[in-house]
């Protein structure tokens, strides 16, 4: 092999490198169709607010939910302090 074809096997390693280097930085790089699905910030802020509504209404259900609970053991409470004084 020569000095001239090894320096041109060299120029073919070298600019396959490089190609496959820019070819990966392209793959990781966002397209303007990448950028468009992307949330925008209002798209954001209206997703938070949407949670909060409906992590509100949750709350609201478990705090309903609680004083009906709450209510019946009041209610068992009082019985089993009737029956008790029956019993005596």
């Amino acid at each position: 092999m020569t000095n001239e074809e090894l320096l041109q096997d060299l120029k073919q390693f070298v600019e396959a490198k490089v190609n496959a280097s820019e070819e990966r930085l392209l793959q990781k790089m966002a397209t303007k169709d990448d950028l468009k699905i992307m949330a925008t910030k209002a798209d954001i802020q209206e997703l938070k607010s949407d949670m909060d509504g409906r992590f509100d209404t949750v709350l609201e259900a478990v705090g309903e939910r609680f004083e009906s609970t709450d209510a019946v053991v009041r209610e068992h409470e009082r019985r089993i302090t009737r029956l008790e004084r029956r019993a005596v």
